[in-house]
């Protein structure tokens, strides 16, 4: 049973959030009042705890059929995450700049470096 504000009895808050509502955040807005060309946006990759990073990411890697590909990816990330769903490894991480000059001008069309 949920208590108040949609938590679980015990749970620990941060910042009067619960824990659990930062976990995996899928959006936030941030205010900067100092700008700067060396902020930078990072996007962190997680997946199931699955073996060697070199193992997991040796499909992503080879140039042979997506189609059979994305198949094999998908039946051995159906029978890991039935085990070990709950449990993440680090796959890998992209950073782009916010900011194009110290003005505070939005760089929107930068990009992610490749992961």
């Amino acid at each position: 049973a949920e208590g108040a504000k949609g938590r679980s009895p015990g749970e620990s808050l941060a910042h009067g959030i619960p824990e659990s509502c930062l976990r995996y955040i899928k959006q936030g807005v941030f205010s900067v009042t100092d700008p700067h060309v060396e902020i930078f946006l990072v996007a962190r990759v997680e997946k199931v705890l699955q073996g060697s990073i070199t193992h997991c990411a040796e499909p992503y890697m080879k140039n042979s059929d997506p189609g059979k590909t994305a198949q094999k990816v998908h039946k051995v990330a159906k029978q890991v995450c039935s085990r070990l769903g709950q449990y993440r490894m680090p796959f890998g991480w992209a950073a782009r700049p916010v900011f194009k000059d110290s003005q505070g001008t939005l760089d929107a069309e930068g990009k992610f470096s490749p992961l």
